[in-house]
């Protein structure tokens, strides 16, 4: 803008001022999104509760939500990022919830399953290379080089058992006890 003055590419974000020392009372900045994500893929949810025909007593009920991602793109001005199958994007995980009640006793298992992530997509894992091989000995030497960069899948369990107490006001008090990964 000081070269060419108002003939510049930048006049428009400039507010002249000629009492002014530099010449300029005000340079606007223009608020831009320059970034974007790309995604792509599946959500499933599940809700089920078994008929009483089938004799359980009490109420056994199945919840899932699974995810599966084809696509999961982080899109800057300079780069364009992949991140299906990373820690952040696993390409599919679910979540299941069996809850079986009985007057005021409550029993609930919940499963959680993670497809084999990637813990960051921009680093490289010396995961499955010999020590000692030209491999592993280039690998490593790379500045983003990490021990382990590829988890395998994953399935946890927690449990959670509970008793309501009814109070004749409708107060409930509740005693529980939760079991977080089983296995």
């Amino acid at each position: 803008y000081a070269v060419h003055g108002a003939s510049s590419i930048y006049a428009q974000y400039v507010t002249p001022d000629p009492t002014n020392v530099v010449g300029v009372s005000r340079i606007n900045v223009p608020e831009l999104n320059l970034n974007s994500q790309k995604t792509d893929g599946v959500d499933v949810e599940v809700d089920y509760t078994v008929p009483d025909e089938f004799g359980i007593p009490g109420t056994l009920t199945m919840h899932a939500l699974g995810n599966w991602i084809d696509v999961f793109h982080s899109i800057t001005p300079t780069q364009d990022i992949d991140s299906v199958g990373s820690a952040s994007a696993p390409k599919m995980t679910w979540n299941i919830d069996l809850s079986h009640h009985i007057d005021a006793w409550t029993t609930e298992l919940m499963i959680h399953y993670t497809a084999n992530t990637i813990y960051d997509t921009t680093l490289v894992g010396l995961d499955g290379l010999t020590p000692g091989t030209a491999a592993y000995n280039s690998t490593a030497a790379l500045s983003n080089s990490i021990n382990r960069n590829i988890w395998p899948e994953a399935l946890h369990f927690n449990t959670h058992f509970s008793y309501d107490i009814r109070a004749d006001e409708g107060e409930r008090l509740q005693t529980y006890l939760n079991i977080d990964n089983i296995a």
